[in-house]
């Protein structure tokens, strides 16, 4: 790398008539730019454009590296606007022409020197400069050493310099360095986290295009939205199972979040755009009962789809249960719900209500997110694809606190049973409807205005069980197919890697044959060697054919299981129909005191406290005898302060009464500082009371 300076007699008109090209029109000289090879009008419009908003980011003139600056009509434009550049350029008389048009204009903190890419990079340090301009430079050097090589080099490069702009030549160009281009000219940037197509431009050597991409690690450029990201990553969610294959990017800085969605891959490429329309649609124009974030940005070009929104504050659902952070489930279902009817009024319906796309915020309030897969479409997007049974899922895991694995159905939770009262009997009573009365708003109305009474659900959840014990005797099965097909599909790849190792062996062996610069000794041993890798090739195609086979039982099983799992569908809709045929009978009906009775005989305790809690109930509904009553059962704290936990815990009252002869009730709060034992044991029950003396009487033990 040496400096040059041009020869003081040299006019600026000789220095640009001893050009062996004139590519770039001349910086101050249109007279001299008639005939230049490219115009870059266009490209200086976004270069200045993308300056100007990285400034105002930093608070200060830019620090600019110019690799490949030819005749230095981007450096000086750039010096002009108060920037400072270095500008780099292999061709010693392109450097000339530069510094003499930087003395002319008077512009003092532009530089230019003569070097190779490779040199300047190697010797660059971290932090000197805020953005690099390559523009139409690296595919010379893809073509010398390779596409790994000059990765590494702009992997180098994103290390060192907070943003870049790059003019990618691509394969498609007829010419001799073509077809060393990478099939997609994203491939060269791939070391940046975030990569946009911000034009495509026309050059003079064919009829094809070029990217010009913005690229950085730092920073996303979206529309109008320059901003600086914290923190970036490929799933949405720990279990997501790589499901988008990587054709999704989500962005975070404090308070705002960029989404992705890539158009580049084809088995991915309708979907995405899809869910982006669904989520663009819904944030413009998002029901005020939602609380939805602002949409910002919603851009689409070429190669993705962009969503800049706001940050929902909270933390998505399913982070919290794997970390034990504590929550309240029947806060965090009835918001849940509460946001379904909103989207139920307006004809929308969101198909993954999962526990990951759910962010629970300080209150326990939830909030739903993914907002691509809201649609008019009323169909969940896996197993069962009923909404109703799909949300009894995510509501039984929500109270679990627990997501089982991710399989190709979700796990059949649908055991009613296992929810508060409230919710058992809103969801049998819902789930009783004919299947097309199913409706959120009729379970949201249950749920609110439940009486407090235990509902009749034994039959219904007789069907029920049957399915879920039907679906968790089939999740062995499949995951033990998963693993086999795992299994499969590793040997797969393995022997593929095997075969194309062996294949270019094969090649370069017989390219080596074909010299003529080997000894004769040296080419029969080749020629040994290509029959052994012959013959190696042969018997990884018969691995790779018994592989194939493997493969191919594999998705038979797979469709063997998935038609059991619909006989166990079409068997829990037979038993529904009986069910609710026998409860419609007279005979139902009739038997139903010796029902009762025969319960109060097995289960004595839970009958009575059923008919204790509808007392209890239907004494709040009478103030004044529920004060009278109050005031008979204070005579006898102790059975006053059990009546009291037990009305708070079943939410007959909403919480403790804030009095001082009500502290230390269960369900309360109460604070015992500056209390010794004596007077703390006083304002604890006497369950809690034996508890703490239970405790007491291990921890003396274990002193011993």
């Amino acid at each position: 790398m040496t400096d040059v300076n041009p020869s003081a007699a040299g006019s600026i008109e000789l220095l640009v008539a001893a050009l062996p090209e004139k590519y770039q029109p001349i910086f101050g000289h249109p007279e001299l730019s008639e005939g230049s090879s490219r115009g870059c009008e266009d490209r200086l419009e976004l270069i200045l454009a993308t300056a100007q908003r990285l400034q105002k980011a930093l608070g200060r003139p830019l620090r600019v590296l110019d690799l490949g600056c030819a005749q230095g009509f981007f450096s000086l434009n750039l010096a002009a606007a108060g920037h400072s550049v270095r500008g780099v350029d292999f061709l010693d008389r392109n450097v000339f022409v530069c510094q003499a048009l930087a003395v002319e204009a008077g512009l003092t903190r532009v530089t230019f020197e003569c070097g190779r890419i490779e040199d300047i990079i190697e010797t660059l340090n971290d932090g000197v400069y805020d953005l690099v301009l390559g523009l139409s430079v690296f595919h010379h050097l893809v073509h010398q050493h390779g596409l790994s090589a000059v990765v590494a080099i702009i992997s180098n490069i994103a290390s060192k310099i907070d943003c870049g702009i790059y003019e990618v030549a691509v394969r498609e160009e007829p010419l001799y360095w073509g077809p060393s281009q990478p099939e997609h000219p994203a491939e060269l940037l791939s070391p940046y986290a975030f990569l946009r197509v911000m034009s495509w431009q026309p050059t003079h050597l064919s009829g094809v295009e070029r990217p010009l991409y913005f690229a950085s690690e730092k920073y996303w450029f979206v529309g109008n939205d320059f901003r600086a990201f914290d923190s970036w990553r490929f799933q949405s969610h720990p279990m997501d199972m790589s499901s988008h294959r990587k054709s999704r990017r989500y962005f975070f800085s404090k308070d705002v979040m960029l989404k992705q969605y890539s158009l580049a891959n084809s088995t991915r490429r309708d979907f995405n755009r899809d869910e982006y329309q669904n989520e663009a649609g819904f944030l413009a124009n998002a029901p005020q009962a939602m609380e939805a974030p602002a949409l910002l940005e919603a851009v689409v070009d070429c190669e993705n789809c962009w969503i800049v929104r706001e940050v929902t504050p909270g933390r998505i659902l399913l982070e919290m249960m794997k970390e034990h952070v504590p929550y309240a489930p029947e806060r965090v279902v009835d918001g849940l719900i509460r946001q379904l009817v909103v989207l139920e009024e307006q004809n929308l319906f969101h198909n993954d209500v999962r526990c990951w796309n759910l962010l629970v915020d300080v209150d326990s309030q939830a909030h739903l997110i993914d907002f691509g897969a809201i649609s008019p479409e009323r169909a969940d997007c896996v197993w069962p694809h009923d909404l109703l049974l799909s949300l009894l899922i995510t509501v039984r895991e929500i109270f679990m606190g627990h997501v089982g694995p991710v399989l190709p159905v979700r796990r059949g939770l649908l055991d009613v049973c296992m929810l508060p009262m409230r919710y058992q009997a809103a969801f049998a009573h819902a789930l009783s409807l004919p299947q097309g009365a199913w409706t959120f708003k009729e379970l949201a109305a249950r749920i609110n205005s439940w009486p407090g009474e235990s509902t009749e659900v034994t039959g219904y959840i007789a069907a029920l069980v049957a399915v879920e014990r039907g679906m968790l005797s089939l999740e062995g099965t499949l995951a033990a197919e998963q693993h086999e097909g795992r299994l499969a599909r590793q040997a797969l790849d393995q022997s593929r890697q095997d075969l194309d190792q062996s294949r270019q062996e094969l090649d370069r062996s017989r390219e080596d044959a074909h010299r003529g610069s080997l000894l004769a000794e040296a080419r029969e041993h080749d020629l040994a060697s290509v029959a052994a890798l012959q013959r190696m090739v042969e018997g990884l195609k018969a691995q790779l054919a018994v592989q194939e086979a493997e493969t191919r039982r594999f998705h038979g099983d797979n469709a063997s299981v998935l038609g059991a799992l619909h006989h166990w569908q079409g068997r829990a809709n037979e038993l529904e129909s009986l069910l609710e045929r026998v409860r419609q009978s007279r005979s139902w009906r009739l038997t139903r005191p010796l029902r009762g009775f025969r319960q109060l005989l097995q289960q004595p305790i839970a009958v009575l406290r059923r008919v204790l809690l509808a007392v209890m109930r239907r004494i709040k509904r009478h103030p004044d005898l529920a004060h009278q009553l109050s005031a008979v059962t204070r005579m006898v704290p102790p059975l006053h302060a059990k009546l009291v936990s037990v009305a708070v815990n079943n939410q007959i009252i909403a919480e403790v009464p804030a009095s001082k002869e009500h502290e230390g009730i269960v369900g309360g709060v109460a604070d015992f500082a500056g209390l010794n034992e004596s007077q703390g044991l006083d304002r604890l029950s006497i369950r809690a009371r034996g508890f703490y003396r239970g405790i007491a009487a291990g921890s003396s033990k274990e002193h011993r």
